[in-house]
């Protein structure tokens, strides 16, 4: 939902915003919006998000699973059980006097709203970020709070050939697969993914690395592997570990963020054919740069994108290379 009015996504600040926040097992949004945030930062053990509006809830979709709570964030805060281990992650519609457009939303906060939302979060014994215009009325109520200010950016395009590469697979091998974290093709590799995946880019948390696949020189396809998600109900139950076998061993999985094959780029099974040839070769990459390798590796899909592929069978995998 890139379009909606506000979303963090149009204005290059979810990196940013994800990068600062500090390690929690249970990550709770309070207006959730268009999800850019949620949609775009590492999972969490739970996942809750919050919104009064309907519609926002039932078209936000999510690679891991969100409780969603179709209700008031002050009411949900003041009766939650927390535990400490918690990051509430506020994002109000900004007070109507630091706006630059006269758009409204659907379910509006007035002032009061406002000061209501920061005295219930100065009572919270967990992590709290709140985004927001600079206010007086902010600033009073929340003395001593870390405030950092961030700029906003648009999205840095890059010029690129985009002439239809559509032939068979065979007549576009050999393909090259560059390994190009800490390179200088590293910023090409997020600058494609930004401007040509559907779910832009998100700066990896922890140990990643990132690919470029080229054909006759021209690149084809992106690829960005992180560190995996602590908690996969059917990757565990597949692996058959229990809590501290994962915790010792959870660093010989990648977890396959990204995967772009450019839109001009048409080449029947070239989807199942270059995760093959990243399997071959991403342990003694890994290696190389972090001294361990990797065992499995696991991905996520976007279900309701697949449906709309005739005949694909949806299924949960997972595989060990």
């Amino acid at each position: 939902m890139n379009g909606y009015f506000g979303s963090k996504a149009t204005s290059v600040l979810c990196q940013p915003i994800i990068s600062m926040m500090p390690p929690h097992d249970t990550y709770i949004e309070t207006q959730l919006g268009g999800g850019a945030i949620m949609r775009r930062k590492p999972s969490a053990l739970n996942n809750i998000a919050i919104d009064l509006d309907l519609k926002a809830l039932n078209d936000f979709s999510c690679d891991y699973t969100v409780e969603k709570v179709h209700g008031c964030a002050h009411q949900f805060l003041s009766k939650y059980d927390f535990r400490g281990r918690e990051l509430v992650y506020c994002d109000p519609p900004y007070l109507l006097y630091t706006r630059t457009s006269n758009r409204r939303y659907r379910f509006e906060y007035e002032e009061q709203d406002h000061i209501e939302l920061l005295e219930i979060v100065k009572t919270l014994p967990c992590s709290v970020m709140l985004s927001g215009y600079p206010s007086t009325l902010y600033e009073d109520l929340l003395t001593g709070w870390r405030i950092l200010e961030l700029q906003v950016k648009k999205p840095v395009h890059i010029n690129i050939d985009q002439t239809p590469v559509s032939r068979k697979l065979a007549k576009i091998k050999p393909v090259s697969i560059y390994q190009v974290r800490r390179t200088e093709k590293e910023i090409l590799c997020n600058r494609l993914i930004e401007q040509f995946y559907y779910l832009n880019y998100c700066q990896p948390v922890g140990e990643h690395l990132k690919y470029i696949v080229l054909a006759n020189d021209r690149p084809i396809a992106c690829f960005i592997w992180s560190s995996a998600p602590r908690h996969i109900g059917c990757r565990d139950k597949y692996i058959g570990w229990n809590a501290n076998e994962r915790k010792s061993n959870i660093h010989l999985i990648a977890y396959n963020s990204r995967f772009l094959i450019l839109p001009w780029v048409i080449v029947k099974f070239l989807a199942s054919y270059l995760p093959g040839q990243m399997a071959k070769r991403i342990s003694d990459d890994w290696c190389t740069l972090y001294n361990n390798p990797i065992y499995f590796l696991e991905t996520f899909v976007d279900t309701e994108k697949l449906r709309n592929l005739k005949g694909f069978p949806i299924r949960p995998l997972i595989g060990n290379i």
